[in-house]
């Protein structure tokens, strides 16, 4: 329960009005805080004095006129002054969103009544090194009051811990809305992965081999809407042509990967993207052949959580806002946060070589930096939303681009014509990633054997025998 200033929980509120614990409050002080979750910034005590202390007189009637206290214990603490001794713990909120999320996953895990009764020691996952990275790498970026906004997530994929979370508005207003955790936008390309997931769980080969035309008609029963087949074209319609599904990862092929999505089954890749960390459902996340394509509307913090599945080797670990939690008497509250294995090792690592070639040779090479990384760009159509996702084994994370008021378009933007996910997400990535990991030790990725070839250590691969498909 808010109380204002920053304080959730009578404890949090004790010491904010009063410097004491709750359980120190005289009856004229308790009925004060009973009083102003009910409107907590007009009933604030140290900027509405008066109004407060209407407020706490009324509490203290209702309680008499209920039989919680005598007429003479009532009459007596209501001619008591407000006594007021204000705290500084918690008069700053330096993350305003990360904590308003925290809050609501506080209130998952033990109850909003244990919540609202407070006492509880909380330590957060938040990193204030790698959020004031986030926050410097996208407004190194984004720096116009006219420039779209962004949001950054990064979460460490063998925890699931959430690291940074920034979210920006160049013109310099605060929202209420928290872009990280609530903006469901279209994920572009960034979606493409979970497609290749899907595939590779059911026995596919990376070498598998599609033509990729510059239009496709997909007539499969489940692409097909009231207007017939499913009408695909390529980024820029330019022609693809026959490739395997390596290169149309890097090249991010959408007529290849249109025909993947009908191959596999579209409820078949639903399933797996809420598996690997997806929790949207209903209107943000229809059954459509197009999710492929990024039809869908996801949060960058869902967006995090299956990079990070994939950087873990196929672990998922819910995302998680608390390093510790202790009760008020100081006792250690166990956090569940074992992981629950989605893919195969070996279609993990698949997965993460076909994203390395994103980076390396593919369309989200301005996100390189010196050491092993796997990624990949996402594009909305008419360049509406722009994401880049990405991960080392110790770090994911994913960079959002758009307009926060709506689906418009990203032209001309800091000397970019057309916004994309290889351009100005691809370089926030870059900008944080890079000094966000310079002090982890360098560790490769696990080595994929693929179905008929042999994958050497250098990133260089070689035939054992003709791949199929």
């Amino acid at each position: 329960m808010f109380y204002g200033r920053h304080a959730y929980g009578a404890e949090a509120a004790s010491i904010t009005y009063f410097s004491k614990s709750a359980s120190e409050l005289t009856l004229a002080q308790a009925a004060l805080l009973a009083g102003l979750p009910q409107a907590p910034t007009d009933y604030d005590p140290l900027r509405n004095p008066k109004a407060a202390l209407h407020r706490r007189n009324q509490v203290l009637r209702a309680m008499h006129k209920n039989g919680y206290i005598t007429k003479e214990k009532m009459l007596s603490a209501i001619h008591k002054p407000l006594l007021l001794r204000p705290g500084h713990l918690y008069t700053q909120l330096h993350q305003p969103n990360f904590f308003g999320w925290a809050t609501q996953e506080l209130a998952k895990k033990f109850g909003p009544k244990q919540v609202e009764l407070g006492g509880l020691k909380v330590k957060t996952t938040l990193d204030p090194r790698l959020q004031a990275l986030g926050l410097r790498a996208v407004t190194n970026v984004l720096h116009t009051s006219t420039d779209p906004a962004a949001a950054l997530v990064a979460m460490d994929p063998r925890t699931g811990a959430v690291k940074a979370m920034v979210d920006y508005l160049p013109d310099g207003r605060k929202m209420q809305f928290n872009l990280a955790t609530q903006a469901h936008r279209s994920t572009g390309s960034a979606f493409k992965p979970i497609t290749l997931a899907t595939a590779l769980s059911e026995g596919d080969s990376l070498y598998s081999t599609f033509y990729g035309p510059p239009q496709i008609f997909i007539t499969d029963p489940q692409c097909q809407d009231k207007n017939g087949a499913w009408d695909v074209h390529n980024s820029a319609d330019e022609a693809a042509g026959t490739m395997n599904l390596l290169d149309a990862t890097a090249n991010s092929v959408n007529t290849i990967f249109a025909q993947l999505i009908a191959k596999v089954g579209v409820r078949n890749v639903k399933a797996m993207a809420h598996q690997l960390g997806i929790t949207s459902n209903g209107r943000y996340f229809k059954t459509v052949c197009a999710m492929t394509l990024g039809s869908v509307g996801f949060t960058p913090l869902e967006m995090t959580d299956v990079y990070a599945t994939l950087a873990s080797g196929g672990v998922h670990h819910n995302p998680q806002a608390f390093e510790s939690v202790r009760e008020p008497n100081g006792k250690l509250i166990k956090l569940n946060a074992n992981g629950r294995r989605i893919l195969g090792p070996n279609v993990a690592a698949e997965l993460t070589y076909a994203l390395q070639g994103v980076i390396q040779h593919g369309t989200g090479t301005a996100a390189a930096i010196s050491r092993p990384a796997a990624g990949k760009t996402g594009t909305a159509e008419s360049f509406q939303d722009a994401w880049f996702c990405g991960y080392v084994p110790q770090l994911a994370t994913c960079v959002w681009v758009g307009y926060p008021a709506g689906e418009i378009p990203m032209l001309n933007v800091e000397g970019v014509s057309e916004v994309f996910g290889g351009t100005l997400p691809a370089e926030i990535w870059h900008d944080f990633m890079g000094p966000a990991v310079a002090n982890l030790k360098v560790v490769g990725f696990p080595t994929p054997t693929i179905t008929g070839t042999t994958i050497t250590g250098d990133g260089t691969y070689s035939y054992s025998q003709s791949p199929t498909g």
